[in-house]
């Protein structure tokens, strides 16, 4: 059915001759001399970006989370790294409420072991203003956030140590 409405919309837009055409507006490279993954991004309300992923430049163990923000023009306002000695990585940032960042993933270094589900809060500048894992000894991962309507953050994400695969945790810090 998708391919249909969008042969259907193509075909359309031809027989009415309407012309659209994609304009880059900036296309530029972020990182150092190693390995930089970039995993999610954001439009902030400066019109620039914020955008989150792994770093193995920017480290102080074998990969960290790396959180980089830009202008409206691509250009690199600042980027910070979050980690330990193991491997941390992110997967999503969002916006929050108070122009700051929560950051979704998973830390080796920090909690009870393995991976675990990691929550990182930073104010608007990227600098940490709390961290939380969630796990056991097993393989956890959180996927995504999201701010709730009261202040607090809803997560999802894997959590292969319960035989169940995914899990959904409500978090309440504020």
């Amino acid at each position: 059915m998708k391919n249909f409405l969008c042969t259907l919309i193509s075909g359309l837009a031809l027989l009415f001759g309407f012309h659209a055409s994609a304009q880059i507006t900036f296309n530029n490279e972020y990182g150092g001399t190693y390995h930089e993954d970039g995993r999610w991004m954001e439009q902030t309300a400066d019109s620039g970006f914020i955008m989150v992923g792994s770093t193995t430049t920017y480290t102080s163990g074998q990969s960290d989370i790396w959180l980089v923000k830009t202008d409206a023009n691509g250009n690199q306002q600042w980027q910070k790294s979050k980690g330990g000695n193991d491997f941390d990585f992110a997967n999503m940032v969002k916006v929050t409420s108070d122009g700051g960042y929560i950051i979704a993933g998973f830390t080796d270094s920090y909690g009870a072991g393995n991976n675990d589900g990691w929550l990182v809060k930073t104010d608007a500048n990227g600098n940490t203003q709390w961290t939380h894992t969630y796990g056991n000894s097993g393989l956890q991962e959180f996927e995504a956030v999201v701010q709730t309507a009261d202040g607090g953050y809803a997560c999802v994400g894997i959590d292969y140590s319960s035989g169940t695969g995914y899990y959904e945790n409500r978090c309440e810090w504020k």
